[in-house]
């Protein structure tokens, strides 16, 4: 038997169930979510994609915070942008938006994510 599910239904109470439960966290600790990305270049898919994310974000309580580097940044710039976010109590979470350019290394950066912290 086939059972046809209601997406934007679904959608909907979970984005319900998620707003609310945010709300909660945000009255009990005195403090927004937070999402820190960082981007390095421009990427028109990725700055997209960014758009995306930080409406679906917002529509449920979650604030975006963005770090842009140009192409042609230096590595150790952006791991020290990511040092400081991970000790930041205002950044619940990091995310380093993909593709970067070839001359920095994806594994150096994500190495330097804190486990807390990586999305």
């Amino acid at each position: 038997m086939v059972h046809i599910i209601d997406g934007k239904k679904l959608a909907g109470e979970i984005k319900e169930r998620i707003s609310s439960e945010l709300k909660e966290l945000t009255s009990r600790y005195d403090s927004i979510p937070t999402i820190g990305t960082i981007i390095i270049g421009n990427n028109r898919e990725s700055e997209l994609f960014l758009r995306l994310r930080e409406r679906a974000s917002s529509e449920v309580g979650i604030k975006s915070e963005h770090y842009r580097f140009s192409e042609d940044v230096e590595e150790r710039e952006v791991i020290e942008v990511i040092e400081e976010l991970n000790s930041s109590e205002e950044i619940h979470g990091i995310i380093i938006q993909q593709p970067i350019p070839e001359h920095i290394s994806l594994h150096r950066l994500l190495s330097r994510l804190s486990p807390d912290k990586d999305v």
